[in-house]
């Protein structure tokens, strides 16, 4: 339902002061021949964590084989550990990339896979590298 509000993906030009053109032009790629993403594509999300129980991202979020819990999604660099903590940032920019598609909630991601056609988007992997206004280099310079 909020594909209409993301003008980022297809500009027509017909909202005022947006002007046509100034997108991405995904959606002639989605209604051609390519896929809306692969499951066989893992997206490594570097920034902020990913909220990996998002309803639009748990879909599509990438499992580490040698792990379990919420201790497989990835790696939370800032405290060195398998423990990501979700950010606004990190879970936006996941959802960019991978919303899952056509699923009647939230928005669409460009590699978000098609829900209603069973097809599913790329897998997303956070690697944190931000918590707060911590960053992974402030956290090994010890500022």
């Amino acid at each position: 339902p909020g594909l209409s509000k993301q003008w980022h993906y297809y500009n027509d030009g017909s909202q005022s002061g947006h002007i046509k053109g100034s997108d991405i032009n995904v959606m002639p790629v989605w209604r051609g021949k390519y896929a809306a993403g692969s499951a066989d594509v893992i997206v490594s999300v570097v920034d902020g964590g990913i909220d990996f129980n998002h309803e639009d991202l748990a879909g599509n979020m990438w499992h580490n084989p040698g792990k379990t819990g919420d201790t497989k999604y990835g790696f939370n660099f800032v405290k060195n550990n398998y423990g990501v903590t979700a950010d606004d940032h990190g879970t936006h920019v996941a959802g960019t990339v991978a919303a899952v598609n056509n699923n009647g909630i939230g928005v669409c991601g460009v590699a978000g896979g098609d829900a209603a056609k069973n097809v599913p988007g790329v897998k997303l992997m956070s690697c944190q590298i931000f918590e707060g206004k911590a960053s992974s280099l402030l956290y090994v310079l010890g500022v």
